[in-house]
Parts: C-alpha cells; structure tokens; sequence
C-alpha cells in the first residue's frame, strides 16, 4: 500500500508539471502567432495601399473578395466582429503612416465622428449598426487624415460660419422631427435626451472650426446615415 501511495504521489506530481509547462508553451505560441498576424497584417496593408492608400471600405471589399495568398489573416473579416477587427488594424498601420504630428487632428476628427454617431444612434434608438460603426471610426478618420496631408483643397480663406450654421441647422431639425413622433419615452426620459442631444450637437459645433472639419462632418454624416 506505501509503494502504490508513492506512484500514486509521483503521478500527481509530474503530471501537474508536465500540464503547467504545456500551458506555458501554449501562452508563450500566442503571443507568438499574435505578432506573425501584425506582421502579416502590415504586410497585406502595404500591398493594397500602394502607391496610395486607399479608404477603409475598399480596403475591407478587397480583403473580402482578392488577395487569396493572406487568407490566413483574412478569413472572418467579412463578418461583423471580423470587419471591426479589419477597421482597427487599418487605422493601426496608417496612423502610422500620417504620424504623431496629426495627433490633434486625430483627436477632433474621432471627437466629431463618435457625436454624429451618438445623434444617429439616439434617433433610431440604437441597434448593432453603431455599436459596429463606432468601433471602426479610428479607421475612417485615419483616411480622413490621409487625404488632408499637403492637400490645399481644404484651406479655405471663406468664413464658414454659414455653412456649418445650416449643417448644425439640419442636424437639429432632424432630431426635433424624429422626438415630435418619439413616443417610447415618458416626459423626464425625454429630457434627458434633450440634454444628450443638446451636448453632442454642442461638442460638434465647437469641433468644427475650419472648412477641413466641416467638409469630413458632412461627408461621414451623409455616407453612414442617410
């Protein structure tokens, strides 16, 4: 009975260290396909954005329909979870490409996005569509971004209060129409919504400062909601 006790321990023991080891050799893999799949990634990336990058819904159609030698990579992508991931990893590599020096514009083109976002979303009472739409925002202001660089297009010297005036205008009518006919929500829920409302279309009008912001503001808002 003694000896059987001591295969018995002996069993126990060497089998707990051998399964701890496999578990670390498979934490130490993962971290290792993790960087083969960035790698793989800014490769497949450097290859449909030459010579110039192109947009991110392009990028994903590509991803989606070519370029058969990255299905290691690419498959799932066409997938919701999968097209959010792709979003990510694009403004990954081409924030690197525009720079820390566009930080701040990064910053305010992400700030305006996520609102018209937000207003979209409040009016049509949420739904998957902007929960997927704000996860994947970096990736179309890092484009935005993109075709701003040495761009004079955007250097207006016209005032654009007028022109931002009727944007904000519509956007305000817009919700004004929808929360007259609005009639899931009881008089106090409809006053914090108001709130809400009130303070994203505040945060856009003071984001939008020049005709560069102005022009993106419309371009994202028209292109994802209308």
């Amino acid at each position: 009975m003694k000896i059987f006790r001591i295969l018995l321990f002996s069993f126990f023991l060497f089998g707990c260290k051998n399964h701890s080891e496999k578990i670390s050799f498979n934490a130490s893999q993962n971290k290792t396909d993790s960087i083969d799949v960035k790698a793989r990634f800014n490769e497949y990336f450097e290859v449909i954005n030459h010579p110039f990058p192109i947009s991110p819904d392009l990028a994903h159609q590509n991803a989606i329909h070519d370029y058969s030698e990255y299905k290691d990579i690419l498959q799932g992508v066409a997938s919701e979870a999968g097209k959010d991931k792709f979003y990510i990893r694009y403004a990954e590599f081409l924030k690197t490409k525009n720079g820390v020096s566009q930080e701040e514009k990064r910053e305010k083109l992400i700030s305006i996005y996520s609102s018209l976002n937000r207003i979209n979303s409040m009016i049509r009472d949420g739904g998957t569509y902007f929960g997927h739409l704000d996860k994947r925002i970096p990736g179309y202001a890092e484009y935005s971004i993109y075709i701003s660089i040495d761009n004079d297009y955007f250097e207006k010297e016209y005032n654009i209060e007028n022109q931002k005036k009727l944007f904000i205008e519509s956007i305000n009518q817009h919700i004004k129409d929808d929360e007259s006919v609005n009639l899931y929500y009881l008089a106090k829920e409809k006053e914090e919504r108001k709130k809400d409302f009130d303070n994203q279309v505040e945060k856009l009008d003071s984001l939008i400062t020049d005709y560069y912001y102005l022009r993106m503001a419309q371009e994202f808002n028209y292109s994802h909601y209308k």
